[in-house]
């Protein structure tokens, strides 16, 4: 008895890739009989637990010496979606003011490493 091939898409999708160093997950999702979508997700936890860790450390985000103040800790997939979706290049000088905006909103807080005053 012959068994019939596997289509291309039934082998690769949905799961595309998963890297184990950032938790990133990047899906393939079928929209309708044709079409799919990239669906890309990640698990904060270990970086937002992390950063929660040094907010509460008492040195507010400073080192021994205090000459440096570390004050986020942002996973690269939130920094390729701030670019994608508030237009901010935190690799771009010109756009300092906005990176830090984006790091005092609310429900940004959980990537700041020091206790959230204003930068």
């Amino acid at each position: 008895m012959e068994t019939k091939p596997q289509k291309v898409d039934e082998l690769l999708y949905p799961l595309i890739d998963v890297d184990p160093f950032t938790g990133v997950v990047q899906k393939m999702e079928k929209v309708d009989g044709k079409n799919y979508i990239r669906t890309i997700s990640a698990d904060l936890a270990p970086n937002t637990d992390h950063n929660l860790a040094l907010q509460n450390d008492g040195r507010n985000g400073y080192g021994k010496s205090r000459d440096l103040k570390h004050v986020a800790s942002v996973p690269l997939h939130m920094i390729e979606f701030w670019k994608k979706v508030h237009g901010v290049d935190v690799f771009n000088k010109d756009h300092e003011q906005a990176f830090i905006r984006l790091l005092e909103m609310p429900e940004f807080r959980h990537f700041r490493t020091d206790n959230g005053k204003p930068i």
